[in-house]
């Protein structure tokens, strides 16, 4: 398989620099030599490709793929940094473009630093060959989020995704202990000139991430011709 890299710009006219940390992976993880052909993307569109020469990309025959449609899922940061960044990785492969980390009364653990989020961002860009890459921002209180949401509460009903996916609206999942009756309420006054609905996923109390990945999931299938 020919490695696919994310390299955020801006980029040089004839050759893509290679961070320490992509040329090693190149060398000693995937035995690439000089020559190899590999493709390449800034992570905003732009992918092309190129071959290994030393420490750079010699770039070719480049295109632009358009923006995918828009998917913001807000959510609490798992407990645990080894699901924060599963968390991370499947939004990024599944193809969110945005990701907002939130600040909640029950969360256990503040959310990764944005050097540790965009590293996770870029190994799952490269393992799914993607040309765009979320913007991941926060941490931001429940009552800034503003707009149209549709809110993951166990026991709720499940909703009609088509309808939600043309509303355009926010997805908005909580941490484990789930949100508490004052952020809920926050958040629909926050919303007032919006609309904020409830929806549930299954019988089933899922984890934080493992809900947030569901939606992903669906939303990509709802998108998906045919």
């Amino acid at each position: 398989m020919t490695p696919h890299l994310y390299l955020p710009g801006p980029w040089r006219p004839d050759d893509v620099a290679l961070p320490d940390r992509t040329r090693h992976h190149l060398a000693k993880v995937l035995r690439q030599s000089d020559g190899a052909a590999v493709t390449y993307t800034d992570g905003r569109g732009t992918i092309g490709h190129g071959s290994l020469v030393g420490d750079s990309i010699s770039r070719g025959e480049e295109s632009t793929v358009s923006r995918p449609p828009e998917l913001e899922i807000a959510v609490a940061a798992p407990h645990r940094q080894e699901r924060v960044r599963f968390l991370v990785e499947k939004l990024t492969e599944l193809g969110v473009t945005r990701l907002v980390w939130l600040e909640t009364e029950r969360a256990q653990k503040p959310p990764p630093s944005p050097d540790k989020a965009q590293a996770w961002v870029a190994g799952a860009v490269e393992q799914s060959g993607r040309a765009w890459a979320p913007e991941v921002d926060g941490p931001v209180e429940i009552g800034a989020l503003q707009g149209s949401v549709a809110v993951a509460v166990p026991g709720a009903g499940a909703p009609q995704w088509k309808e939600l996916v043309e509303s355009g609206a926010r997805f908005v999942v909580g941490p484990e202990g789930g949100f508490s009756p004052g952020e809920l309420e926050a958040l629909a006054t926050a919303t007032t000139l919006g609309h904020m609905a409830q929806f549930g996923l299954g019988s089933a109390t899922l984890r934080t991430e493992t809900a947030a990945i569901a939606i992903a999931a669906i939303i990509a299938s709802v998108r998906t011709p045919g």
